[in-house]
């Protein structure tokens, strides 16, 4: 089961409590976000968060997502392309998910973000041992360039969705199944 514990996360001893209550919810998968903080801050929530969280699952702790956005005026705080793999390598996290942040605007992650970016992105995680993620408005049409990209896991909601609902609308089986098969080659 994989969960966040909010886009920002204003003190980092709260952000670790939140991961640790998560993790004993039964999570075990856990996306810190970590929104308008520089990589110096970043950086400083990530370790502690999990510090805490590894403190408590020494045996098999959740794996630890740092989420960064790339929306533009969330990267002049941090380039989640440039540095997210080194913050989550240093903290010992397992990867980065790089998100978009305003779901209202209408724009999704390659309005932000271009091809040449994501590939540069999925290198600098590989790089580092860390997993590469990828979420932010995905439709099933960008999917195929995106796996291209090499990244590890591609996150959908509103495409896995009735259509026209958008994101708070019901998972549909048969939706999530064709995006699967995408990624499958089928």
């Amino acid at each position: 089961m994989s969960t966040n514990i909010g886009e920002k996360q204003f003190v980092w001893s709260t952000a670790g409590q939140a991961a640790v209550g998560v993790a004993f919810a039964g999570a075990n998968i856990i996306k810190v976000g970590l929104a308008e903080l520089n990589k110096t801050k970043a950086l400083r929530v990530m370790k502690n968060v999990t510090h805490q969280v590894n403190y408590f699952f020494k045996d098999k702790p959740p794996a630890m997502i740092a989420t960064f956005f790339a929306d533009e005026d969330l990267r002049k705080f941090f380039d989640p392309v440039v540095n997210g793999a080194e913050v989550s390598s240093k903290s010992k996290a397992n990867g980065v998910l790089i998100d978009t942040f305003d779901k209202n605007c209408g724009k999704s992650l390659l309005d932000w973000l271009s091809l040449k970016e994501i590939k540069s992105f999925v290198k600098n995680c590989h790089t580092q041992n860390q997993e590469a993620w990828l979420a932010g408005s995905i439709t099933k049409a960008q999917m195929p360039g995106l796996w291209k990209t090499g990244v590890d896991v591609i996150c959908v909601r509103g495409a896995a969705c009735e259509s026209g609902m958008g994101r708070q609308a019901k998972v549909i089986a048969r939706k999530v199944k064709a995006l699967m098969n995408i990624l499958s080659g089928n």
